[in-house]
């Protein structure tokens, strides 16, 4: 059309237009945010911060030397990785029924992301649902499973540290005593009564472990004999090994035993409202349905201006 038509166009249908630009803009507000939204959907989450590392060779906390900061990387990283497994799924669904959520592990996975921060030593629990208070608990489920993860390791440490050292101390006692008699067989060949009763009363008990060490290595320096002194060497190192392996096993309780556990909840859960992922604002929904508004009244209005127009053609002709 020309210009001068156009202007004419306007001038008839301008109510026509505003209008329409009027009803879409509403319309875009009350429905755009609904057609292209996600709905209402809720995030809960927390962090984990993993203080310590326990394993035979003792604990490793997160203030200790850099190089063994690396295991403790790793053990974060290990325990963020256990809650993908069957097993830990399996274990957060008997507690969300026990809660009354009937989850499958499937739709718990979905739900749950469990991201580790290893260089920080922390984890990050999330869970996202259109109810805050299913994303709050499961959150809160699966921190109780990793902590009890986390304690149920360590109690096999301690029992495996235990059996351990039973084992050790029993081999080594078994040890210990066939030394004795070797060292007392050693003696009657040398035909030393004198040190075999000596012997014999350490043996005894009438002395303590240190002292009846010291008594042995004299028995064997005053008896004069290699094989003797072999024997006592064989004897000490013994002793110092049952010390060694009390001592280990004291230790790993001992560190166990002064901290409150192997994590502490750094961040609390906390539940806030997810923005939608295609989210529409109030502004832009306006806009475009003002201008969906727009397109649809230009249309009517060149709709009836072609039908007024056949009509006034057919009362002239």
């Amino acid at each position: 059309m020309i210009p001068e038509e156009a202007w004419r166009f306007l001038q008839r249908w301008l109510w026509l237009l505003l209008a329409a630009i009027a009803a879409g803009g509403v319309l875009g507000v009350l429905f755009l945010p609904r057609l292209l939204g996600d709905g209402d959907n809720y995030s809960a989450s927390a962090v984990l911060s993993v203080g310590r590392f326990a394993s035979p060779a003792g604990v490793v906390t997160a203030t200790l030397a850099a190089d063994q900061g690396e295991l403790l990387k790793d053990y974060t990283q290990s325990l963020a990785e256990t809650s993908r497994t069957p097993r830990f799924l399996a274990r957060v669904r008997e507690k969300a029924l026990a809660r009354g959520l009937p989850l499958s592990a499937a739709a718990i996975n979905a739900k749950v992301q469990v991201e580790p921060q290893p260089s920080l030593f922390l984890i990050a629990v999330q869970a996202s649902d259109s109810q805050p208070q299913v994303a709050e608990t499961l959150v809160t489920l699966v921190v109780e499973a990793i902590s009890e993860e986390a304690q149920a390791q360590e109690r096999n440490l301690r029992q495996a540290l235990a059996q351990r050292a039973e084992q050790g101390q029993e081999q080594i006692m078994q040890r210990l005593r066939a030394n004795h008699q070797r060292t007392l067989a050693r003696l009657q060949e040398l035909n030393a009564p004198a040190l075999q009763a000596a012997l014999v009363g350490v043996a005894g008990g009438a002395v303590g472990p240190e002292t009846a060490r010291r008594l042995v290595g004299e028995l064997a320096r005053l008896g004069g004999d290699p094989e003797l002194v072999l024997l006592a060497a064989e004897a000490e190192a013994l002793q110092r090994a049952l010390t060694d392996l009390a001592s280990a096993r004291e230790a790993v309780e001992v560190a166990l035993s002064a901290s409150g556990g192997p994590f502490f909840l750094l961040q609390p859960v906390e539940t806030v409202q997810e923005q939608p992922l295609h989210a529409v604002r109030t502004r832009d929904a306006l806009v475009l349905g003002a201008g969906a508004g727009l397109a649809v009244g230009w249309l009517s209005a060149s709709l009836a201006e072609q039908l007024l127009g056949r009509l006034r053609r057919r009362r002239e002709g």
